[in-house]
C-alpha cells in the first residue's frame, strides 16, 4: 500500500521516526523533509525528556545537514521551554547548524502531557511568546502550528 501511495505522488509522514532511519533511504534520496524534536539547546536539563535527548538530536540534525537532506526542528512550547534565553538559545544553535525550518507547537495535554496540566501555558503567554519569537532575524526560518 505504501509504494501504491508513493507510486502516485503522495507524501508520507512517519512520526517517531527512529525505528524508520535506514542508510539505504538517505542514500537512495527516498528522504524527503526529517523533523526532530529539539525544545532546548542540548546542554540545558530538560526532565521532561530523557537524559541524552538533546545531544542526540543535534547530533542527527547535523548528519541530515551533512548529506544535503532537508531539515526541520520542532519544539513544542511550555513553560520549560518558553523562556526566552532557552528560545534565542535554539534559534541561535539552528541558524549555525544550517537549519532551515523551525515550526513551534503548542503543548497540548495528551498522552503523557495529561498529567502536567498545570503547565498549560494561556493564551496571552503563547501570543507573547510568538512576538518575541518575530523579532528574531536569522537564517532559520520560524513557523507557527496550531497556536
Amino acid at each position: 500500500m505504501l509504494k501504491q501511495l508513493c507510486d502516485l505522488d503522495f507524501d508520507i509522514d512517519f512520526s517517531g521516526g527512529d525505528p524508520l532511519y535506514f542508510e539505504e533511504d538517505f542514500q537512495l534520496k527516498r528522504v524527503g523533509t526529517v523533523e526532530f524534536t529539539l525544545d532546548n539547546p542540548p546542554e540545558v536539563n530538560n526532565l521532561a525528556r530523557p537524559q541524552g535527548y538533546h545531544f542526540a538530536t543535534v547530533v542527527a540534525l547535523q548528519e541530515c545537514v551533512e548529506r544535503d537532506i532537508k531539515v526541520r526542528a520542532v519544539t513544542v512550547l511550555y513553560p520549560n521551554t518558553m523562556k526566552e534565553t532557552n528560545l534565542r538559545g535554539v534559534y541561535n544553535l539552528l541558524c549555525e547548524m544550517g537549519i532551515s525550518e523551525w515550526e513551534l507547537l503548542r503543548f497540548y495535554p495528551v498522552g503523557r502531557g495529561r498529567i502536567r496540566q498545570k503547565t498549560i501555558p494561556s493564551s496571552s503567554d503563547y501570543k507573547e511568546t510568538m512576538q518575541f519569537l518575530r523579532s528574531f532575524r536569522g537564517s532559520t526560518k520560524i513557523f507557527f502550528s496550531t497556536l
